[in-house]
């Protein structure tokens, strides 16, 4: 425990002058240093060498177990040669030589043992690269340096250089992340929660350090987006699905009626907009000396516009980024900055509910949206062809099924309302449009907290409506209105409200839901804080509650 203590306050004092001491030439593991900018340098002097009809040799090495092998004494000598004090060079020696190292052998530890190997490059595989050179030379200096002489494009650090990236065949590796990752989440297995959620935290992420260095064209996007598309919608091989929603909508921000989901095109701008950010605030940087020395930049540039004379001001200059996040740029500003100037018009924003299940709030995201597969819209869409007694609707059968009539007018809704009134003593409210039962708990006459657990039933209301309808639709299961209202309260996290409202107990045990109700949704929202999964969440909240109410 003693020397975890003194490594982290050595390493937090070298951290200072890291910077200074390291070779520009060593882009990674540096602050304010990017590991791309190697790539991108060759992606550079490659091109620029065959332009000129300038010779070169690229030496792509490959250390042996680099990190934890390094000899201790040249380390030692390389830092009292940088000029470190006798004493931090003991400090670090003695840390080093106190570590020990053991090995597994079927579950059981070895003795310990100290490590004393040095840096060691494995020769089978390095490669060297020539530009401007015949295969033969090229041939003769590999056998000179004991490695194999590679050939364009290679790839260097997860980065293809040496080819054109504007060629969409160059292009097809991420294609082919992408379906391997897919083949391993089917789109039938997951909820419409579950898809969005890997789309987010997956999908969108893979393609971010290639197009950290690259401009993806045009059929890149594109085809890129269209699997996600596909993979939202549940599209497989097999079929294609109705794409319920269009994906501008969809990748609109939430805050705009979408999903929050990024289009890869904002995303390829912003990441490169912080190149131009790094060439303009960071002029030191060596990716930046050779860009400038390549491309002559006195003409070039002007993309980010800016006053060379101010007078009246002292002081070094620097660059300030006057976006969404003020001062530094960051990918998120200029994503803002790009959907600023967007019309998303005048259609209704739905606000998410936090303590409900995420398949709650996106079901009734579309509901609102009236994209939901009603028998109306499965007409609309020429999905089915029937006559009208198959588009009524499955709980009453008086009148077509429509988004309105499902969870306002038909009487199964209207009864599932009723209760609600009765479980959250709100004044009873009649409603033919969806839009005006989602703003029912604005006009309500609570606090902000007893407005929000109304929401949150509301929406786990039309779910279980809408979940009863499929069953009795697909599953030939009969209707039964306490089941359905069970269900509500078992999600809401009520257990113990009556099923019949007009019982003589309704009014005391109303009264005690009420606070019931209010307690749950104080302990979902501490769970919420607390970083827990939603499955935990439901999970703990239902015991915290069973516990209060025993």
């Amino acid at each position: 425990m003693i020397n975890k203590v003194i490594c982290k306050v050595l390493s937090n004092r070298l951290k200072k002058v890291l910077g200074s001491v390291i070779s520009s030439n060593q882009t990674a593991f540096l602050g304010e240093r990017n590991i791309i900018d190697g790539p991108l340098i060759l992606n550079e002097v490659m091109p620029w060498a065959r332009k000129k009809n300038k010779k070169m040799f690229a030496f792509k090495i490959d250390f042996e177990k680099a990190y934890d092998n390094v000899n201790w004494k040249f380390l030692i000598s390389v830092m009292e040669w940088m000029g470190f004090l006798s004493k931090w060079c003991k400090w670090i020696y003695g840390i080093l030589e106190s570590a020990r190292a053991v090995v597994l052998v079927n579950g059981s530890p070895t003795f310990e043992f100290q490590c004393h190997k040095g840096l060691k490059i494995h020769f089978g595989k390095s490669s060297l690269y020539g530009v401007g050179v015949d295969n033969s030379e090229l041939v003769e200096m590999a056998k000179v340096v004991n490695c194999e002489a590679g050939r364009f494009p290679f790839t260097y650090l997860g980065v293809t250089i040496g080819a054109n990236m504007n060629r969409l065949a160059n292009w097809r590796f991420l294609f082919d992340i992408f379906e391997a990752r897919l083949s391993r989440w089917k789109a039938s297995s997951l909820s419409l929660a579950g898809r969005v959620t890997i789309i987010k935290s997956v999908m969108e992420c893979i393609p971010t350090y290639f197009f950290s260095i690259f401009k993806a064209p045009a059929g890149v996007i594109e085809g890129l987006e269209s699997i996600m598309r596909k993979f939202l919608w549940g599209s497989s091989e097999d079929g294609r699905k109705v794409h319920w929603v269009s994906w501008d909508k969809v990748a609109s921000p939430r805050n705009r009626g979408g999903l929050g989901i990024s289009k890869l095109k904002e995303t390829n701008v912003a990441l490169l907009s912080k190149w131009v950010w790094r060439f303009k605030a960071k002029t030191n940087s060596l990716w930046r000396r050779v860009i400038a020395a390549i491309h002559d930049t006195k003409r070039g540039w002007s993309i980010v516009p800016y006053n060379k004379y101010i007078p009246g001001i002292n002081g070094p200059d620097r660059w300030v980024w006057l976006g969404w996040d003020v001062g530094v740029l960051t990918v998120k500003g200029v994503k803002d900055f790009l959907r600023s100037n967007v019309d998303y018009g005048d259609s209704y924003v739905f606000k998410w509910c936090k303590w409900v299940p995420r398949k709650c709030n996106l079901f009734m995201w579309r509901a609102l949206l009236y994209r939901i597969p009603t028998m109306k819209a499965l007409s609309d869409w020429k999905c089915i062809h029937a006559g009208s007694t198959v588009l009524d609707c499955v709980f009453c059968g008086e009148s077509m099924e429509t988004v309105d009539h499902r969870f306002c007018e038909c009487v199964v809704a209207a009864k599932v309302w009723h209760m609600v009134q009765g479980w959250c003593k709100t004044d009873p409210f009649f409603v033919f449009k969806l839009k005006d039962l989602m703003d029912i708990h604005e006009r309500s006459r609570k606090s902000k907290e007893e407005k929000e657990a109304l929401k949150g039933i509301i929406l786990i209301g039309c779910w279980s409506i809408w979940k009863a309808r499929n069953e009795i639709k697909f599953e030939n299961a009969s209707l039964n209105i306490n089941n359905l209202l069970q269900g509500i309260r078992s999600i809401g996290c009520i257990h113990t409200l009556p099923s019949d409202p007009l019982s003589p107990d309704f009014t005391k045990e109303a009264d005690d839901m009420r606070a019931l109700l209010l307690r749950g949704y104080e302990v979902i929202g501490a769970l919420i804080v607390g970083a827990a999964t939603y499955s935990n969440v439901n999970a703990c909240g239902r015991d915290a509650i069973d516990t209060s109410s025993r």
